[in-house]
């Protein structure tokens, strides 16, 4: 949660700033604004990295120890249906950093915004959420999640390229309902 409250204060100061309007009296300096955003931006990926670093999962290995163990039930990747979770499974790789990149078009289609942070917390994806602007808010809980996480927030900043997948070392390829992660 308290990432969840950084990560609004840094949208939000980038909001502010770029938003910020001069009075006749008042020259912005840009130089300073420039250099705030790009801290706040610096310490947003930093943030993301270790989210990702500390998550449930974030190797091959660690995926299929979690499938063992988790019933039908009790794992958020379940909430999809069995063609959509082979194909997220399917397209979930790895490197040293995490997951690289991820096909979300199921999820999109499928899920609650609320079921999908719970699904790509495993993986420590929640930013991710920004490039699903198709998944249903039915509950109070998932508007707050979308106001958090949402298009108009986080991918002002975020360093992750939406309908590309990881294909090799730092090379994102073209690929419609993937992500590519910038940990590539």
């Amino acid at each position: 949660m308290r990432s969840h409250l950084l990560a609004l204060l840094v949208i939000s100061t980038l909001g502010l700033l770029s938003n910020r309007t001069a009075s006749a009296n008042d020259k912005p300096d840009r130089g300073a604004d420039e250099t705030i955003a790009m801290q706040l931006a610096s310490s947003y990926v930093e943030q993301q990295q270790i989210v990702r670093r500390n998550a449930p999962v974030h190797s091959a290995v660690q995926l299929a120890a979690f499938l063992a163990r988790t019933t039908r039930t009790e794992s958020p990747i379940n909430a999809l249906s069995p063609a959509a979770k082979v194909r997220f499974i399917d397209s979930l790789r790895f490197n040293e950093a995490g997951v690289t990149s991820f096909y979300y078009a199921d999820i999109e289609s499928e899920l609650s915004i609320s079921q999908a942070y719970e699904l790509l917390s495993i993986f420590g994806l929640q930013s991710t959420l920004s490039v699903m602007p198709k998944l249903r808010a039915t509950t109070q809980e998932d508007k707050q999640i979308m106001s958090a996480f949402g298009r108009e927030t986080a991918s002002r900043i975020m360093a992750d390229h939406e309908n590309y997948w990881c294909s090799g070392r730092a090379t994102c390829s073209r690929d419609v309902g993937s992500i590519c992660m910038s940990g590539c």
